[in-house]
């Protein structure tokens, strides 16, 4: 499992810039339909801001978190090594477990959320 999220990660990292610009679009886009910047005086836009906002930090924290995973070890290695890295690979899996999970509840969410937005 932490080799294919490391995979999704690599592919992930060649996108960083332009997911953080929209990130950064969102939380304006947020921002200006809150405080009603501009001339927007409705709301219509928070909905899909806050969407767009979450999906954008999670493909950033995949990126992040897991573009770096621990290679396996050699016979050879002693105890100690072994034990760090029993450590580090325990707490990847962990974090990819809980990873996966918020994805499936930001999923979720999106669908409950844009089903608001859209009126149905």
């Amino acid at each position: 499992m932490i080799e294919r999220l490391q995979a999704i990660a690599t592919f992930l990292s060649r996108f960083t810039p332009f997911i953080s610009l929209l990130a950064l679009f969102f939380v304006g886009l947020f921002l200006t339909s809150l405080f009603e910047v501009g001339g927007m005086t409705t709301d219509d836009q928070l909905i899909p801001a806050i969407v767009g906002f979450c999906w954008s930090a999670t493909l950033l924290s995949f990126a992040n978190l897991f573009i770096s995973a621990p290679v396996k070890l050699e016979r050879k290695a002693s105890l100690r090594v072994r034990l760090s890295f029993k450590v580090r690979r325990g707490l990847l899996w962990g974090l990819g477990l809980l990873m996966i999970s918020l994805t499936f509840a930001l999923m979720l969410m999106t669908f409950r959320l844009l089903r608001v937005w859209l009126g149905f």
